[in-house]
């Protein structure tokens, strides 16, 4: 698995590509091997943690992330 960066291009492609609605409600603050998602949105918070689930138990949503993640937050 990676570090902070690139679990920030994960879920940040899950949430612009699948849960758009939820966009503006989240910020994020990867560090090394660290990732924190922020905000005042329970529900949004909720919704990253249904996409890290989902990208850990299937490696296609994993790899479909990846995919669609933005290469400069995960490099």
């Amino acid at each position: 698995m990676g570090g902070g960066c690139t679990w920030h291009g994960i879920v940040e492609a899950m949430i612009r590509t699948s849960h758009s609605n939820f966009i503006g409600d989240i910020s994020y603050d990867p560090e090394g091997s660290m990732f924190c998602a922020r905000s005042s949105n329970l529900e949004a918070l909720k919704c990253v943690a249904q996409c890290i689930r989902s990208a850990v138990t299937d490696s296609t949503v994993m790899q479909t992330a990846l995919d669609n993640a933005d290469k400069s937050i995960i490099e």
